[in-house]
């Protein structure tokens, strides 16, 4: 996939993204589901992740067809770079990932760092097509959802999804 990485493709690949990002807060809010107001948290992230799903899946909706070769331009390979992450590498990867956490710590620094992630990759798809508004709303959710995970880590406050932004 990442040798003929056209804008199409990173998208379908962000479509993916949050398919797996979902399926992962939703695990984790099973995993602590003794814990309610974190198990409840981490169900508005994986509500959150299907939204921006749909936002993707419109966006890629509206993209005119491309070429069946991706440009080797620098923005393109910086697109393709940005998408090779441990965080990118299949659901199978991730369940093994989230099997490994034990403590919350660990959950939060996991799910930090997939944030970041993605819109480290979602930045690079703006650069390369250009603005986007729902781009743009989707990147200024996950800085939220960075700032709220940091929040949290450092404060113990409790975490909101993006329902909560009404």
């Amino acid at each position: 996939m990442f040798d003929d990485f056209t804008i199409q493709k990173a998208v379908q690949f962000a479509v993916a993204t949050e398919d797996m990002a979902a399926l992962a807060y939703s695990e984790l809010a099973k995993q602590f589901s003794e814990q309610e107001e974190i198990s409840k948290a981490f169900l508005l992230l994986a509500a959150d992740e299907q939204k921006h799903r749909g936002q993707f899946k419109a966006l890629l909706d509206r993209l005119p067809p491309e070429a069946d070769n991706a440009p080797e331009d620098e923005k393109h390979l910086y697109l393709s770079a940005m998408a090779r992450s441990e965080f990118f590498s299949g659901e199978a990867d991730m369940t093994a990932a989230l099997a490994k956490i034990q403590t919350l710590d660990e959950a939060l620094v996991h799910v930090l760092g997939f944030e970041k992630a993605t819109l480290g990759f979602y930045r690079a798809i703006q650069d390369t097509l250009g603005q986007e508004a729902a781009l743009d709303a989707i990147i200024s959710a996950e800085k939220r959802h960075i700032a709220r995970l940091m929040k949290y880590i450092l404060t113990d406050e409790s975490m909101k999804g993006l329902a909560d932004d009404s």
